[in-house]
């Protein structure tokens, strides 16, 4: 029988170094050297049968020991990396907003225009809200009706799932590039069939390409021939949505390729780093 710990009793023989040993007990074993039988001290193992060159290791005490400091290490290194990576994107984004505002496009300017309604607005008057602006016209047979949709559906999903902090209002604009044509009436009519949010502008030839100049966006005129003889002559313009922010300052801007998708996630995105 070996049994561990203590001294070797009277009579027995006791193989390994230190104070924990193995020793032997009984029968023809008594006395006897047990060669390759194992034995551990304190701080490692050594074999039985002693000598020089026994193989030696860490005792399970302290291996089990520093398995758990490995073992939290990780585990601590692992959520400050989390938490580390999660603070920075916070910073990023924080910094991105600050970027776009100082290093922001010469987009927009002061305009004065009437709506829909017949109100004489400025830029003043959306000062607070979140405006979402898009150039066109009403005779447009194509372009205009695809792009004023996707503001639509961004508008629709904004409102019905809430996704803007409590307070923070978006406001669809559409601005007539065809003042020849498009009167308040006509603006009107064709606007409101998109989404009942829309606020629909026009003006003077000169109101509207002033604006259309503020923004960038380029505009053909009709010819004298067009306004006398084609009721349905066609406007070539730019085709950009402007996201504008509460100063009337330019936000961002999404060009035709974009899905309703792609510009309600970065209508949203926007919206919510200006607000932090």
């Amino acid at each position: 029988v070996y049994r561990w710990g203590g001294r070797a009793p009277t009579g027995t023989q006791a193989r390994g170094k230190g104070s924990r040993l193995l020793w032997g007990v009984g029968g023809a074993e008594m006395g006897r050297r047990v060669p390759g039988v194992v034995s551990m001290s304190r701080s490692y193992w050594t074999a039985a049968g002693g000598g020089k060159g026994a193989p030696r290791a860490f005792s399970l005490v302290p291996m089990a020991g520093l398995f758990l400091v490995g073992a939290a290490g990780v585990a601590s290194y692992y959520f400050y990396l989390t938490s580390d990576e999660e603070e920075l994107r916070r910073k990023q984004e924080i910094a991105q907003s600050k970027q776009r505002a100082i290093g922001r496009p010469d987009i927009g300017g002061p305009f004065t225009m009437v709506t829909d309604e017949g109100r004489v607005v400025t830029q003043e008057d959306f000062k607070g809200k979140y405006a979402f602006l898009y150039f066109g016209f009403t005779f447009c047979p194509d372009i205009c009706p695809v792009e004023l949709k996707k503001m639509a559906k961004v508008v629709k999903e904004v409102q019905e799932k809430k996704l803007l902090p409590p307070g923070v209002e978006l406001v669809p604009i559409f601005i007539s590039v065809d003042p020849w044509r498009d009167s308040i009436v006509q603006v009107r009519t064709y606007i409101k069939a998109f989404h009942p949010s829309f606020i629909g502008m026009t003006g003077t030839v000169d109101q509207v390409m002033r604006m259309c100049k503020a923004f960038r966006v380029y505009t053909s005129k009709p010819t004298k021939a067009d306004l006398e003889e084609d009721e349905y002559y066609l406007v070539d313009h730019s085709v950009f949505m402007y996201l504008m922010d509460k100063d009337f300052q330019f936000l961002d801007y999404f060009g035709q390729d974009k899905t309703e998708e792609e510009i309600l996630r970065r209508v949203v995105d926007d919206i919510k780093t200006a607000e932090r």
